[in-house]
């Protein structure tokens, strides 16, 4: 499919269409393994320890430690890239930064207040478990299998064109 035609059917609506949202998430949800999970939630367990209001010696190296199991983020990343239609690839890679921001910063304000509340040792705590708990729940649901339904670019190209005729009309 040409670029011209692409930007004719506009990025944004080829990927909000139901045909093209069922394949990334299809495909979003079919790539990697337990190997991603583990280490996504590996990198929360580190704050547990803030529980018991550790010194500052003890501190920083949980939050190096926190830090170095970040990397499950290059997995994301990855699924992402293996998800996206190739056209639409800087546009998804944007929306989820978007995402991610706001999802962060939503997450720095609901710590900063629970801190508020009950102190930064426990806060820390807290959100440690909230994170191993969400990484639990999202790996629970069928996140580790592969899907059946492999995307294609005739069936991207399909769904863009139908959607350039649906606008036509």
């Amino acid at each position: 499919m040409t670029s011209e035609r692409l930007s004719r059917v506009g990025y944004g609506r080829a990927l909000a269409s139901p045909e093209m949202r069922a394949l990334f998430i299809a495909q979003l949800v079919s790539v990697g393994g337990t190997s991603l999970a583990a280490v996504a939630a590996a990198g929360f367990v580190p704050y547990l320890l803030f529980a018991a209001d550790p010194d500052i010696r003890l501190s920083l190296p949980l939050l190096v430690l926190a830090g170095a199991c970040g990397l499950y983020g290059l997995g994301l990343d990855a699924r992402i890239r293996d998800a996206a239609p190739l056209a639409l690839f800087s546009r998804t890679m944007t929306v989820n930064s978007a995402g991610l921001m706001a999802l962060q910063g939503a997450g720095f304000t609901l710590a900063g207040a629970l801190a508020q509340a009950v102190g930064p040792g426990p806060a820390i705590a807290i959100s440690g478990g909230f994170g191993i708990a969400t990484v639990v729940l999202l790996s629970g649901h069928g996140f580790r299998t592969r899907s059946s339904t492999t995307p294609t670019l005739d069936t991207e190209e399909t769904a863009c064109l139908e959607l350039a005729s649906a606008r036509d009309e």
